[in-house]
């Protein structure tokens, strides 16, 4: 706005868009925008929101204070400015970057944090009205609210459900089922395709397949094989690391092929390029300064979880790649992908490689044999009725 020359004028306008109607002064403008963002009592990022915040606007990650402050309205000022004009791009909200899981403890928390605010009012009042030579703890505190409160959410929420226990199978579906509905989710009617739609993210973490057939298509589903949840409540996925070099000094180096000639700090060529590095070489190898030696892609055993944000950067190879008795890549073009993209790359670009060709579905579904062959329309059934069978 032109007509804003000072911080006074930002403040008072500010004061105007959101409390329209009442008396304007800079204090209450001041105080408002106070309450609204800077005060710990009123505003919460929690832990998931600065490491979200820290990681989309590239700020320090060691940075922990949990209200926003200058900087962090700076850096959004100036991301919203380059999406604006194509630098940079807007999140995608159905990304499982920007989508996690709410376990148990936190619901039961939220209901715990009601109690616990029903019961300072009854203290509150109970305080006001008892006299101070007669007060005692047990007269004043009663733990009634949070009993309540606790016993509300386990007999009436809606994400409170009796376990199905047909048979193993069920219980096990069950106790892996991931719902987009419930307090604070989303609602079946008010819910659209893109939320119900499979998302390239859900690779190896949601199931594409299993989720009911009725109005809940899409909105409830199932965790991966081998999927998990970390701490901040965001699913990752297991990959094999791919080295394409190593240091020079690491034990891994030895049966591996230099994909370049290694020279000594003389100019001496140690190594041609296409050697088999045996023990003694290794040991030459180690004895020079520190520096990477280029070998030919291997996939080792190191196991990676990844999550879908982390995933977005990195090259990754399908688990069915075909790979020699030393885990080196036999064809010279692989099948990769990056983010929403499938590629035919050579081995020295991938990065990552899936674990078992099994982890982009849930455990019902993986029971299926020959799943590659079916419509996945009948799969989803199959996925489903597998539950209902009677041991």
């Amino acid at each position: 706005d032109p007509l804003i020359k000072n911080r006074s004028d930002a403040l008072l306008d500010i004061y105007k868009r959101l409390r329209p109607g009442e008396p304007i002064t800079i204090d209450n403008a001041e105080k408002l925008i106070k309450n609204l963002f800077f005060t710990p009592q009123r505003y919460d990022l929690g832990e998931v929101g600065r490491h979200k915040l820290n990681m989309r606007l590239g700020l320090d990650d060691a940075k922990q204070k949990r209200v926003l402050d200058e900087e962090d309205i700076v850096e959004i000022v100036r991301r919203i400015i380059m999406i604006n004009n194509g630098n940079d791009t807007d999140d995608d909200i159905d990304h499982l970057g920007n989508r996690r899981v709410c376990t148990v403890g936190e619901l039961i928390q939220n209901q715990f944090r009601i109690g616990l605010l029903r019961l300072e009012r009854i203290v509150r009042e109970r305080m006001s009205i008892i006299s101070t030579e007669q007060v005692t703890p047990s007269a004043l505190v009663n733990i009634r609210p949070i009993v309540a409160a606790i016993r509300e959410f386990f007999g009436s929420s809606q994400l409170s459900q009796f376990m199905d226990q047909t048979n193993p199978l069920a219980e096990l579906t069950h106790k892996r089922r991931l719902s987009a509905m419930g307090p604070g989710g989303l609602s079946r009617e008010r819910a659209g395709f893109e939320v119900r739609d499979v998302h390239f993210s859900h690779y190896g973490r949601i199931c594409p397949i299993e989720t009911p057939e009725g109005p809940n298509i899409g909105l409830i589903g199932s965790l991966a094989t081998y999927s998990r949840i970390n701490h901040y409540g965001f699913i990752e996925t297991p990959y094999r690391r791919v080295f394409s070099e190593l240091p020079n000094q690491d034990d891994r180096l030895t049966g591996r092929i230099n994909r370049e000639a290694i020279a000594s700090e003389k100019g001496e060529t140690i190594a041609e390029a296409g050697t088999t590095i045996t023990p003694e070489l290794a040991a030459q190898i180690a004895s020079l300064p520190p520096r990477s030696i280029k070998v030919k892609p291997f996939v080792s055993t190191e196991i990676v979880y990844l999550t879908a944000d982390q995933e977005d950067k990195y090259t990754i190879a399908q688990a069915n790649s075909k790979l020699d008795p030393d885990n080196q890549f036999v064809d010279d073009k692989v099948e990769a992908r990056l983010a929403d993209r499938y590629l035919v790359i050579t081995p020295e670009e991938i990065e990552f490689m899936d674990v078992s060709p099994k982890q982009i579905v849930s455990v019902a579904t993986a029971l299926i044999p020959f799943l590659e062959h079916n419509d996945a329309n009948r799969a989803l059934m199959g996925s489903n009725m597998q539950r209902q069978a009677v041991p």
